[in-house]
């Protein structure tokens, strides 16, 4: 299982779960993850993929 989730997913509490830790093959998350975060999921064994996003007032340009 592949799971998408931005890094407010990580911060903010959870109201229920929707599989278990052991069932994700990858996490994708943005580059605003907290990087306490990060290397907790790391640690757990877990690939995390992070993806550099443009955020308004950026000097990133899209192409």
């Amino acid at each position: 299982m592949v799971v998408l989730a931005d890094n407010s997913k990580f911060t903010t509490p959870n109201f229920c779960t929707i599989c278990r830790l052991a069932d994700i093959h990858q996490i994708i998350t943005d580059d605003g993850i907290d990087q306490a975060n990060l290397t907790n999921l790391r640690t757990l064994d877990v690939n995390v993929r992070v993806v550099r996003v443009s955020r308004p007032g950026s000097s990133v340009e899209r192409s």
